[in-house]
């Protein structure tokens, strides 16, 4: 069992893919003389689980590319046979510490109370509050199991939602800003968009690449930061030319904000790490700083969100 579950890590599948049941209705083993090995190997060297991370890691299965074979394919698509690597996507924390860690916001402190998920909150994922009454929504997206029952794995759904997150949350916005904080001592922008590249994806840019970062710097003045910007300064002018600026009535009148914080209400919930994905919750307290919004960390943003970073290859 603990032989499978350990190849299941390093494969995404075990050789028995049903790790919680190896009975008669379970799944038959892909590899029955390779489990039998890996299992016999791992009573011979005193039940180490370092030294059988060793043998697996070190196996020309381990070692093979991702890269495709439509005959394989045809044969065997879902890659039972293991002919080719898989490429993972990372889990909801794994997503959440990569942004924290290049952003180089991550706390790496060990133990303390658990804390509820928030955009610019600094501890590890591990340390988020879990509820089994209701799951955070960020945990819940990325396909974190439900914490009212035991998970023998974790199933990967691939929804627009998901996406969504990528493109408008406040969390993914913000931490962009502070990467581009991180990359703005560079001289150029070629520089920085190398440095970043560096950070992001552990490589340097090809020419092609820092090309297409030049033109998207190029060619993205926010667009929509600037029209609602020049929308809300015209609403502003035509009140004060009819004189209904003070006519509002106080069923209609924003409440004062004060120290970036709404006042407290029985709906007052903090904002989560799903903020900026849909409407604001009625009453959330804003209790964090965000930084204004730039060019370059748009930019960085789209570099967070491609696959090259979300997936382990």
């Amino acid at each position: 069992v603990i032989v499978n579950r350990i190849w299941k890590r390093h494969f995404g599948t075990g050789l028995v893919d049903t790790p919680s049941n190896f009975g008669i209705n379970a799944e038959k083993p892909s590899h029955p003389e390779l489990l039998d090995y890996l299992a016999q190997f791992f009573v011979d060297h005193g039940m180490s689980i370092k030294a059988l991370h060793r043998e697996i890691l070190s196996s020309a299965a381990y070692q093979l590319s991702g890269a495709y074979s439509k005959a394989n394919a045809d044969k065997d698509p879902g890659n039972r046979l293991y002919w080719r690597a898989n490429r993972p996507r990372m889990t909801a924390e794994q997503i959440r510490d990569s942004v924290l860690f290049v952003s180089g916001a991550l706390k790496t402190t060990v133990g303390g109370p658990s804390a509820t998920l928030t955009p610019m909150s600094p501890r590890r994922t591990i340390y988020g509050r879990v509820s089994r009454y209701k799951l955070d929504e960020y945990l819940q997206l990325f396909d974190f199991p439900s914490p009212s029952q035991t998970a023998e794995k974790r199933f990967s759904t691939n929804v627009p939602l998901q996406r969504l997150f990528f493109m408008n949350s406040d969390f993914m916005q913000q931490h962009a800003e502070k990467l581009a904080e991180r990359v703005g001592g560079e001289p150029t922008e070629e520089e920085r968009i190398q440095k970043a590249y560096r950070l992001i994806f552990g490589r340097t840019a090809t020419a092609a690449e820092v090309q297409a970062g030049l033109e998207f710097l190029a060619a993205e003045p926010m667009k929509q930061y600037e029209e609602k910007k020049a929308e809300a300064e015209k609403a502003k002018a035509k009140a004060a030319s009819d004189g209904s600026k003070g006519m509002a009535s106080a069923e209609t009148k924003t409440p004062e904000v004060k120290d970036g914080a709404a006042p407290d209400g029985p709906d007052a919930v903090e904002s989560g790490m799903m903020a900026g994905v849909g409407p604001q919750k009625p009453g959330a307290k804003v209790t964090e700083p965000s930084l204004p919004i730039t060019v370059f960390g748009r930019y960085l943003k789209v570099l967070l969100s491609s696959s090259e970073f979300l997936f382990v290859s």
